[in-house]
């Protein structure tokens, strides 16, 4: 819900450009300011009014509206906790004040989610999103209760009660604060599902690592699954010709493993389907053969995203995104579909290269198949392969 701030006696924290949208708007309103905010001032003065430098005789007893980046307020708003300012009631995001209030909540599928809403006027026009963590991010285990009591709509992916992050993360724990009046949309969550076109995904062998990367904040560095078809060219093999030969061969799996597997692996999804508002298995029975919908066991391609986001729109009742069809992080860990699988599947889309893009996790400008097996054997055996 807006927030409201008549009769509040306002300051504003920043002086950039979103600063400037937000004391035009107040303006506008007929509503008063007080003074601004802004660490490591260099200038005295923003369009007349005085600026300060953040401390408790300037913030306490304010009404502090953050006029920076979204990405800048959730480190202002830790160093306003620290002076015992609360969220809504003594300080906010200065999009927050004339607009519904939208929380999104599940994997890293919420980021597209959001740069895709974010890209529309109309759903711009009507609400803000409440920055939150990705679950597998949040180490705190809970979403801010404030927010939640407070939010207008609500889109989620199902999380269990018994998810290997938090209780408190789950969608049985957040109803408890979410308030009858928000709206919630549930949407597809392909994570946990496994195979699907990818049979050669299984348990990793002792022998088989995968480091992080990143100063080691990317815990799934750059093959966080196993391959198993590389793993058993391995134990036959030593050079890349052979164990190229042997991963684009005919008999990898018994064809009517991978019929079962497939279709074990739709009849997951249908059945999660039936706890989704937003739904999606029509669309991947229809297009599966002919383009290609996923990039791994657990990340669609922005086509498959970009319908979902679609679908998501008609239900909260706006029209389709004006997104764009340029690569995203979805691809970062992408995995070969076997050309044995695609045999059996019927699958008639062609790929020549994987992870390509500035977000694609790969050592070499481009990743072929050749390229693929010989990157994730050097990663996770140590081994280089002439």
């Amino acid at each position: 819900m807006s927030v409201n701030v008549v009769n509040k006696n306002i300051v504003i924290w920043g002086s950039g450009l979103d600063a400037v949208k937000c004391i035009y708007n107040l303006e506008n309103k007929g509503m008063t300011v007080e003074y601004f905010l802004n660490t490591d001032c260099k200038i005295n003065t923003f369009k007349g009014y005085k600026i300060y430098e953040p401390s408790s005789d300037v913030i306490c007893g304010k009404f502090v509206i953050v006029a920076t980046t979204i990405e800048a307020y959730s480190s202002i708003a830790k160093s306003l906790k620290k002076y015992g300012l609360k969220e809504f009631d003594d300080y906010i995001y200065y999009d927050w004040m004339d607009k519904k209030l939208a929380l999104l909540h599940g994997n890293c599928y919420m980021e597209y989610y959001k740069d895709a809403l974010l890209s529309s006027k109309e759903f711009t026009r009507k609400y803000s999103i409440y920055p939150n963590l990705y679950v597998c991010d949040n180490r705190g285990g809970e979403v801010n209760k404030a927010a939640l009591e407070r939010i207008d709509l609500w889109i989620h992916q199902n999380i269990s009660e018994n998810n290997v992050f938090s209780y408190k993360l789950s969608d049985s724990y957040m109803k408890k604060y979410v308030s009858e009046f928000c709206r919630e949309i549930v949407v597809p969550n392909f994570v946990g599902i496994q195979a699907g076109m990818f049979p050669q995904c299984g348990q990793r062998y002792e022998e088989d690592v995968n480091y992080a990367i990143r100063n080691g904040e990317d815990l799934n560095g750059m093959f966080p699954y196993a391959d198993n078809v590389i793993g058993k060219a391995l134990d036959m093999y030593d050079n890349m010709d052979d164990i190229y030969n042997y991963c684009i061969s005919d008999g990898l799996f018994e064809k009517e493993k991978i019929i079962t597997g497939f279709e074990q692996w739709i009849a997951k999804i249908e059945e999660r389907e039936n706890r989704w508002d937003v739904k999606i298995l029509d669309y991947i029975l229809e297009n599966y053969k002919s383009v290609q919908l996923f990039y791994d066991i657990i990340h669609p391609t922005e086509l498959l995203m970009g319908e979902m986001v679609d679908r998501l729109m008609k239900k909260i009742g706006m029209g389709i995104c004006e997104r764009k069809n340029e690569l995203t992080f979805l691809n970062s860990h992408e995995m070969p579909v076997y050309p044995c699988v695609k045999k059996v599947l019927g699958l008639k889309w062609s790929k020549e290269t994987m992870r390509d893009g500035k977000f694609g996790k790969r050592a070499m400008a481009s990743m072929n198949l050749r390229e693929y097996i010989k990157e994730y054997v050097w990663w996770c055996y140590g081994k280089s392969l002439q």
